[in-house]
Protein backbone atom coordinates (compact mmCIF):
# COMPACT_ATOMS: atom_id res chain seq x y z
CA UNK A 1 0.00 0.00 0.00
CA UNK A 2 1.53 3.26 -0.81
CA UNK A 3 1.36 6.32 1.54
CA UNK A 4 -1.47 8.29 -0.15
CA UNK A 5 -3.59 5.53 0.00
CA UNK A 6 -2.66 5.09 3.99
CA UNK A 7 -3.38 8.32 4.64
CA UNK A 8 -6.99 8.15 3.30
CA UNK A 9 -7.62 5.28 5.22
CA UNK A 10 -10.84 5.28 7.86
CA UNK A 11 -9.80 5.80 11.47
CA UNK A 12 -11.54 1.88 11.83
CA UNK A 13 -9.05 0.46 8.96
CA UNK A 14 -6.06 2.03 10.40
CA UNK A 15 -6.49 0.20 14.00
CA UNK A 16 -7.49 -2.83 12.06
CA UNK A 17 -3.63 -2.89 10.70
CA UNK A 18 -2.17 -1.57 13.70
CA UNK A 19 -3.77 -4.22 15.45
CA UNK A 20 -2.85 -7.13 13.10
CA UNK A 21 0.44 -8.22 14.77
CA UNK A 22 -0.67 -8.13 18.15
CA UNK A 23 -1.40 -5.68 21.29
CA UNK A 24 0.56 -2.28 20.60
CA UNK A 25 2.03 -0.41 23.29
CA UNK A 26 3.40 3.43 23.14
CA UNK A 27 5.47 5.77 25.07
CA UNK A 28 4.27 9.34 24.77
CA UNK A 29 6.47 11.83 26.42
CA UNK A 30 4.27 15.04 26.07
CA UNK A 31 6.22 18.54 26.96
CA UNK A 32 5.24 21.97 26.28
CA UNK A 33 1.82 22.20 27.49
CA UNK A 34 2.66 25.65 29.53
CA UNK A 35 4.27 27.13 26.35
CA UNK A 36 1.36 26.11 24.11
CA UNK A 37 -0.97 27.73 26.60
CA UNK A 38 0.38 30.87 26.91
CA UNK A 39 0.69 31.23 23.13
CA UNK A 40 -2.80 30.04 22.43
CA UNK A 41 -4.22 32.18 25.36
CA UNK A 42 -1.86 34.92 26.41
CA UNK A 43 -2.70 35.79 30.68
CA UNK A 44 -5.43 38.15 31.37
CA UNK A 45 -4.98 40.35 34.87
CA UNK A 46 -6.40 38.80 37.65
CA UNK A 47 -7.44 35.67 35.96
CA UNK A 48 -7.00 32.46 36.85
CA UNK A 49 -4.61 31.00 34.95
CA UNK A 50 -3.65 27.61 36.62
CA UNK A 51 -6.94 26.79 36.91
CA UNK A 52 -7.68 27.07 32.83
CA UNK A 53 -4.54 26.37 32.29
CA UNK A 54 -5.15 22.63 34.05
CA UNK A 55 -8.67 22.60 32.36
CA UNK A 56 -7.11 23.09 29.00
CA UNK A 57 -4.81 20.59 29.20
CA UNK A 58 -6.40 17.64 30.80
CA UNK A 59 -9.22 18.10 27.63
CA UNK A 60 -6.29 18.49 24.86
CA UNK A 61 -4.58 15.51 26.65
CA UNK A 62 -7.79 13.58 26.70
CA UNK A 63 -8.44 14.30 22.89
CA UNK A 64 -4.73 12.66 21.96
CA UNK A 65 -5.40 9.85 24.32
CA UNK A 66 -8.26 8.86 22.29
CA UNK A 67 -6.57 9.53 18.87
CA UNK A 68 -4.17 6.56 19.29
CA UNK A 69 -6.82 4.29 21.12
CA UNK A 70 -8.78 4.90 18.28
CA UNK A 71 -5.96 4.12 15.57
CA UNK A 72 -5.02 0.85 17.53
CA UNK A 73 -2.66 1.30 20.37
CA UNK A 74 -3.85 -1.22 23.33
CA UNK A 75 -1.52 0.67 26.02
CA UNK A 76 0.00 4.32 26.37
CA UNK A 77 2.46 4.70 28.85
CA UNK A 78 3.08 8.62 29.75
CA UNK A 79 5.54 9.42 32.35
CA UNK A 80 5.27 12.46 34.45
CA UNK A 81 8.11 14.74 34.86
CA UNK A 82 8.15 17.45 37.61
CA UNK A 83 5.90 18.18 40.36
CA UNK A 84 3.00 19.77 38.05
Amino acid sequence: MDITTFQNLPTADVARLVREDGPKVCVFLINGTRRWFVLERPPEPGADWYTAYLEAVVQRHIALYQLFFDHGLDTLLIPVFGPD
